[in-house]
């Protein structure tokens, strides 16, 4: 439903992570980073989320653009 020029309203169920574009990045992360991975410390674990993160568009642009659009 259009509501003049400006807003467009799309209705989501009230629990839908696939459609709520963090949720599909924090999977994403998860899987790159958490699954078969085992880190000693806390900051080792930190050290490995924020260096997926600040890579993320470098190694995994393509896989990215496919997984974070608005096209559900």
């Amino acid at each position: 439903m259009w509501l003049g020029n400006l807003i467009h309203l799309t209705f989501l169920p009230p629990y839908s992570p696939n459609l709520n574009i963090i949720e599909r990045l924090w999977k994403f992360l998860k899987k790159k980073t958490l699954y078969a991975h085992y880190y000693d410390t806390f900051k080792e674990f930190k050290g490995a989320l924020i260096g997926h993160l600040n890579q993320a568009n470098q190694i995994h642009g393509d896989e990215l653009k496919s997984l974070l659009n608005l096209e559900f």
